[in-house]
């Protein structure tokens, strides 16, 4: 049997044991049976479920919290963007560019770094205030001849 199964199954057993306890604990306190032990079972288990009920809402905030630096590091990254690639400097330090065997596929050609990176969503496309008719088509043998930098992903998935 798969280790990973062992867990689960074990994991099962001692929460229906816990729910079985908690059930039949308050029964055998109204009989007078095991007063002591059952009220020190009771508040243990208790306390279990308030320690796992604040870990769960402890990931709650953690997953929250990375949400929302993953939006603030997006933001930032845009303004970048936008204000090294101003859609005003279009032909002066850089243009957008495609491959006339690849068309769909929309590049930055940086003069400056002699690179050309590729925008790899259309969400990206328009957070940076591009517009199609501002695309090139270049011949493919010219496309392969620059370098290529990293791809330029602000908003959705790469080829969205």
């Amino acid at each position: 049997m798969d280790l990973m199964y062992k867990f689960i199954y074990f994991f099962l057993g001692v929460g229906f044991a816990f729910m079985v306890i908690i059930f039949i604990l308050p029964f055998c306190t109204e009989v007078g049976i095991i007063t002591s032990y059952s009220e020190i079972i009771r508040n243990l288990l208790l306390g279990i479920g308030a320690l796992l009920t604040g870990l769960g809402g402890f990931k709650v905030f953690l997953d929250y919290a990375e949400q929302q630096a993953n939006k603030t590091r997006e933001q930032r990254w845009v303004k970048e963007l936008r204000n090294k690639y101003p859609s005003s400097k279009i032909g002066d330090t850089f243009r957008l560019i495609w491959s006339d065997k690849r068309v769909g596929q929309i590049w930055i050609h940086d003069f400056e770094e002699k690179k050309i990176y590729h925008i790899a969503s259309d969400a990206t496309f328009r957070d940076l205030y591009f517009v199609r008719e501002d695309v090139e088509t270049i011949p493919d043998k010219e496309f392969k001849e620059y370098s290529r930098g990293e791809p330029f992903l602000t908003k959705g998935e790469f080829g969205s």
